[in-house]
């Protein structure tokens, strides 16, 4: 039935303004997979189109393609595969809703296009159209409604871990360069303006290890607070 209907549904949206996008078979979190419709007329081209990006809000960045293939029957077709960017992206999810953004060099200057939270499901058969219109000079932005639905397990546990090791990393950052202030006052006041003969670079070396090794029990117990607390809710 989707086979049948699909091409009439195709031809309908063509008749509308604005860039669609239409899920493709077997699209998830894992691997987005979709479309990209109504992007050619007599006035504009598809050949304008030379970049094809998602926001990945795990690195906070927009990613690229893993592959394409152009010229479908149902439009150009792009694919991110998360066992292809596992190098980018530890633990490689897409959360929705999912943003896409196109880089063009449409004529005069090639302005991008930004298509915010367009895709708003997995759904094989959904379709989601916008109001961005490649034949439309200048820099675009179509903003669509934020989705509802609540983050699963595994996405809370990967952000509130992220969140956690980033704070650890920042405060060891924060120990370093403390004890290396105090080492180097303190090599500087020993050799050149108060002789101390008993100062030793070894010992405040030693204390900024054993510091730092306090800190990561107390963030890893954190950590291990965190990860039962999430299961114990679902």
């Amino acid at each position: 039935v989707i086979l049948l209907t699909l091409p009439i549904a195709i031809l309908l949206q063509l008749c509308n303004g604005g860039v669609v996008i239409q899920n493709g078979a077997s699209t998830s979190s894992q691997m987005v997979i979709f479309y990209l419709q109504n992007i050619s007329n007599d006035n504009c081209s598809a050949k304008w189109i030379t970049d094809v990006l998602i926001y990945n809000h795990q690195i906070e960045n927009w990613v690229y393609q893993t592959s394409f293939t152009h010229g479908t029957i149902y439009g150009d077709k792009y694919i991110w595969d998360c066992s292809e960017l596992e190098s980018q992206i530890a633990n490689c999810s897409f959360y929705l809703p999912i943003s896409i953004k196109l880089g063009t060099n449409q004529p005069p200057t090639g302005d991008p296009m930004h298509l915010m939270n367009v895709i708003q499901d997995f759904n094989d058969s959904s379709s989601f159209t916008t109001t961005c219109d490649l034949c439309t000079s200048g820099t675009q932005t179509c903003e669509s409604p934020v989705a509802t639905s609540e983050p699963d397990e595994i996405s809370t546990e990967s952000i509130s871990t992220t969140s956690t090791e980033d704070s650890y990393k920042y405060l060891s950052y924060a120990v370093i360069a403390v004890f290396a202030v105090v080492a180097v006052a303190g090599f500087i006041d020993a050799k050149f303006v108060r002789q101390n003969d008993f100062f030793n670079l070894a010992a405040i070396f030693s204390a900024m290890i054993q510091i730092s090794d306090m800190f990561s029990d107390v963030f890893f117990a954190a950590t291990a607070w965190e990860h039962y607390k999430l299961h114990d809710e679902h």
